[in-house]
C-alpha cells in the first residue's frame, strides 16, 4: 500500500485520520484485505481503524429466491383414450423475495390464442376441468404478474443492495414480471395394451380387456414380463398401432426364445368410450400347462 505518515493529517481531538485515497499496488497477484493491486482504498477522512476495518471486512451482497409459479391438476395428465375426466386445474404463485401478485390466471392453451378460465390477485387459482381423454390432449398454463420486491441489504454495513432489479435473478433484487408461465399441462389419452394368460385365444373385444394385465401403453417402457400361471396353456398380448411386440424371452427357460410363437393377427378393441380400435393381437397355444409359472419377457 503505497503513502507514508505523510497521508495523515490532524483531526478533531487529535484523532489521526487519512489526507488522500491511498491506491494499491502489488506484485505477483497479491491482494491488500478485499483489495485487488490497481483498486483504490477510499480511506480519505477515514480513521486507520476505520480503513483497518475496511481491508479486514468484505461486503456480503444478499442472494434473492425468485417468484415462481406452478400448475397441477387433480386428475393424473394421462390416462385411456374415451376415458371421461372431471377434476381441477390449480395454478399456485411462490411470492418468494419478488413483490405482490397483481394477477394470476389459468389458461385453456389448446386452441392457437389461449383463453382465460380464471383470473385473480389471490395466490392460488383453481378451475374446475370435464373431458374426454384423447391423443391430442387438452392443454392448460399458468400465468402471472407481479410487482417489483425490495432490495435487501449488504452486510455488515446494512445498506441497501445497489445493484438493478433483475428478473428472477438470485443476484439482484427482483424487478416486476408480466406473464410469468409455466410450462403447459397436457391432460391426454393414450390406448391401453393388453397381456396375460388366457382360457382361449383372444377373438371378442371382452376377452382382449378381460387379459389380467391392461397397462398404459405409455407405462410399458421397452418390456414387461407375462407371468404364465398354471391354469391356462394359451398367452395373449394385444397392443395398438405403434407399438410391436419384437421379442419373447422366457426367461424360466433360459431365456428361450418364443417370438415366433407368438403369431400376430388383427382385432378389434374398444376405447374406454367403447369405440373399437385396431389392435394386433400376438397370442402363444402349447399343447399343455406349465407345471411352475413361466417369465415370459415381451420386448416392444
Amino acid at each position: 500500500m503505497s503513502g507514508s505518515l505523510q497521508n495523515f493529517g490532524g483531526g478533531s481531538g487529535g484523532t489521526e485520520k487519512f489526507k488522500t485515497d491511498v491506491p494499491v499496488s502489488l506484485s505477483g497477484g497479491k491482494t491488500l484485505g478485499k483489495y485487488p493491486s490497481g483498486a483504490v482504498i477510499h480511506a480519505k477522512g477515514k480513521t486507520p481503524a476505520a480503513v483497518l476495518r475496511d481491508l479486514a471486512t468484505e461486503s456480503i451482497y444478499p442472494t434473492y429466491t425468485p417468484a415462481a409459479l406452478t400448475l397441477s391438476a387433480s386428475v393424473p395428465p394421462v390416462g385411456e383414450i374415451g376415458e371421461s375426466v372431471s377434476g381441477t386445474v390449480t395454478a399456485q404463485f411462490y411470492r418468494q423475495d419478488a413483490g405482490g401478485l397483481l394477477d394470476l390466471r389459468v389458461l385453456d392453451a389448446t386452441p392457437s390464442v389461449p383463453r382465460v378460465l380464471k383470473k385473480g390477485a389471490t395466490a392460488a387459482q383453481s378451475v374446475t376441468v370435464s373431458l374426454v381423454r384423447s391423443a391430442a390432449g387438452v392443454a392448460y398454463v399458468g400465468q402471472a404478474d407481479y410487482a417489483a420486491g425490495q432490495p435487501k441489504l449488504v452486510q455488515p454495513d446494512g445498506t441497501p443492495d445497489p445493484r438493478p432489479a433483475l428478473v428472477r435473478s438470485a443476484a439482484a433484487p427482483q424487478a416486476a414480471e408480466q406473464n410469468l408461465s409455466t410450462a403447459p399441462l397436457v391432460l391426454r389419452g393414450v390406448y391401453r395394451a393388453f397381456f396375460g394368460p388366457s382360457e382361449q385365444v383372444p377373438t371378442v373385444n371382452a376377452q382382449v380387456r378381460g387379459l389380467a394385465n391392461r397397462p398404459l401403453s405409455s407405462e410399458l417402457g421397452g418390456s414387461v414380463i407375462l407371468e404364465t400361471g398354471t391354469q391356462y396353456r394359451r398367452f395373449a398380448v394385444a397392443l395398438p398401432a405403434g407399438l410391436q411386440l419384437r421379442q419373447v424371452l422366457d426367461l424360466t427357460a433360459s431365456g428361450a426364445d418364443l417370438t415366433s410363437q407368438y403369431a400376430p393377427k388383427p382385432i378389434q378393441v374398444e376405447d374406454a368410450q367403447g369405440a373399437l380400435v385396431p389392435y394386433t393381437l400376438y397370442a402363444m397355444e402349447q399343447a399343455v400347462v406349465y407345471n411352475v409359472s413361466h417369465q415370459h419377457k415381451l420386448i416392444f
